[in-house]
């Protein structure tokens, strides 16, 4: 009896863990790649920090849900081709400028703010783009940073998906 019970708990432990350890896979998703970008406007550059967001998943989910973001921080979606695709701020907490980018130069600049609902306001550029980046609402204009910018990227860029 004894004997069996011992079975019984290891076939128990032998089927339980395995289970445990799997449904942890993933629970953590991998970090996003950070590069530096650079926006120059005559005189004046502006360094960013920026998350990637090149795969659909990570563009859908975007800034979504954070409570804040550093002036000097952003996130930098790369798209497989040129696009003109509309950006909302859905489950997005703060306010934002989204920089549409094409051929390394900023083509537009809008602000947006966030919005809890399914029905958010959706901001589409005039032109295409194959680069976007948000960053807090507000942050470039004070530096004079805007249509006509030129975009440079510091640090290894994945490839878009």
């Amino acid at each position: 009896m004894r004997r069996m019970r011992r079975s019984v708990c290891w076939a128990f432990a032998a089927a339980t863990v395995p289970a445990i350890v799997v449904s942890g896979c993933g629970a953590n998703p991998k970090p996003a790649p950070v590069v530096t970008v650079t926006l120059s406007q005559g005189s004046t550059s502006v360094r960013i920090r920026a998350e990637v967001a090149a795969t659909p998943d990570a563009r859908e989910r975007g800034l979504m849900g954070r409570r804040s973001l550093g002036s000097d921080s952003g996130m930098l979606f790369l798209f497989p081709n040129s696009v003109r695709e509309g950006f909302w701020m859905k489950d997005t907490l703060i306010p934002l400028d989204v920089v549409f980018i094409s051929g390394g130069a900023v083509v537009e600049v809008d602000s947006m703010t966030p919005c809890r609902t399914s029905t958010c306001p959706v901001t589409t550029p005039a032109a295409s783009y194959d680069r976007a980046l948000e960053v807090p609402a507000g942050s470039l204009v004070v530096r004079r940073i805007g249509t006509g910018a030129r975009f440079t990227v510091d640090g290894e860029v994945p490839v878009a998906s």
